[in-house]
């Protein structure tokens, strides 16, 4: 039986009209706006009266009555009823967004909505999905310490966060080895990846560019060629079928680590390391990846850094500081420099190969050889570059690290993601 205080809450609430549920449905697409969901909730029925069946709920981002969750009694009544005030979900995300109201604050819902309804907008107006083209899903299960079956999707640039022993480098490793020989080797000797068939190890990774989508399985299994003597195999899917292998180039990507800088610290020993991986990668002679490192190629470069080859491998660098006009051996030049003019050389190599879509791993042994100034910068920079093909992943040990480059792009912030000891904050 309802009560006069029942009657008197319903008459208080500041309800969506069903023109507006409708126009904040069709705004988000009639897909929900909780990250990581982009379930579509409407689609035709045979046996309502209506034909349709919609599983959508047109959320208040601040309540629509006093007691609600995030209530804000200073907007008016038109506000709390207005479409600016909704937000589109499915009922799964309507509910748990209700009942967490203090991880989902209303801005971290207005950020949502702005978000998701620019995709939609933007994929209306393309034809193109706003997410990122090259590796969108990873998804993997018994690899070193992650036991259990995880996946998670990457934005377009992404920071890794985790303490030491977090498994940051692993999940880097994971994705490298679909791109190359030489990345597949490094994890296959890492994990005994194939050696640990008994226990049906998995990775995948899904990319999409902008024709296709395809992704890649790697399954280790095991295999009886004689009675009483087991072996091991690797299985490969391609797109869900069995493959007799996958093309190391459907994935290419650039994992910078701590192993670029020899334990001697001498940077005349870090640059080979260096151009010895870029050659690795790319699969062509070390010495005509020296002859590469020219003038002519750094008339335009992304952070200022100009070359000049001095002897058969070693380098003159001009750096953008102080409006210095003079170049200095490369073994003169601090490691945060240094670390930015081998950044420079990897995104020419990038440009000079922009049919492939790229992933930039900088992983924590590398990050951590700037400062906080130019790890900032650096993001940021990487984060509007329009002329290079390239996702980036940024692996950080410390929260308030992690925190800052957040901030800073907080208008590009799509959501965080958690997995074992990690955290994954992903961007536009």
């Amino acid at each position: 039986m309802s009560t006069d205080s029942d009657t008197a809450s319903v008459r208080n609430r500041n309800d969506f009209s069903s023109k507006t549920r409708e126009l904040i449905a069709k705004k988000s697409g009639y897909i929900c706006a909780f990250p990581d969901c982009g379930w579509l909730t409407i689609a035709g029925s045979d046996s309502r009266s209506s034909e349709i069946t919609d599983i959508g709920v047109a959320a208040h981002i601040t309540a629509a009555a006093p007691g609600g969750p995030r209530y804000d009694s200073i907007i008016s009544s038109e506000e709390r009823s207005s479409e600016r005030n909704g937000i589109w979900l499915c009922q799964n995300h309507a509910k748990h967004v209700d009942d967490n109201e203090k991880e989902y604050t209303a801005d971290t819902l207005r950020r949502w909505k702005t978000q998701h309804e620019a995709s939609i907008f933007h994929r209306v107006k393309t034809g193109e999905e706003l997410a990122p083209y090259g590796i969108t899903r990873v998804s993997f299960k018994n690899v070193g310490a992650f036991k259990e079956e995880y996946s998670f999707r990457l934005g377009q640039h992404n920071i890794l966060l985790g303490g030491n022993e977090s498994g940051k480098t692993t999940i880097c490793q994971i994705i490298a080895s679909f791109s190359g020989t030489v990345h597949w080797n490094k994890f296959n000797e890492r994990f005994h990846f194939i050696e640990r068939a008994a226990t049906y190890p998995y990775i995948e990774v899904s990319r999409r560019t902008r024709t296709k989508a395809d992704s890649v399985r790697l399954t280790a299994v095991p295999t009886e060629e004689e009675e009483n003597s087991a072996s091991a195999r690797l299985h490969v899917e391609v797109n869900s079928l069995p493959s007799m292998g996958w093309s190391k180039t459907l994935v290419r990507v650039l994992h910078l680590n701590e192993q670029f800088y020899k334990r001697s610290g001498d940077l005349n020993d870090a640059w080979p390391e260096c151009v010895a991986y870029l050659a690795e990668v790319l699969d062509t002679p070390e010495d005509l990846m020296w002859d590469s490192i020219r003038q002519e190629f750094f008339q335009t470069s992304t952070f200022g850094f100009k070359f000049k080859r001095t002897s058969h491998r070693e380098l003159e660098i001009k750096v953008p500081k102080n409006n210095r006009d003079f170049y200095l051996p490369q073994a003169l030049i601090s490691g945060g420099e240094s670390t930015l003019a081998f950044l420079e050389i990897v995104l020419k190599v990038i440009q000079l190969h922009s049919d492939d879509y790229w992933l930039l791993i900088i992983d924590s042994g590398f990050f951590v050889k700037l400062d906080v100034r130019n790890q900032e910068a650096l993001f940021d920079t990487l984060r509007q570059a329009s002329d290079v093909n390239v996702q980036t992943i940024f692996c950080l040990h410390a929260e308030k690290d992690a925190n800052a480059l957040k901030d800073a792009n907080q208008s590009s912030w799509v959501n965080a993601q958690h997995f074992g000891k990690l955290t994954l904050h992903s961007f536009l």
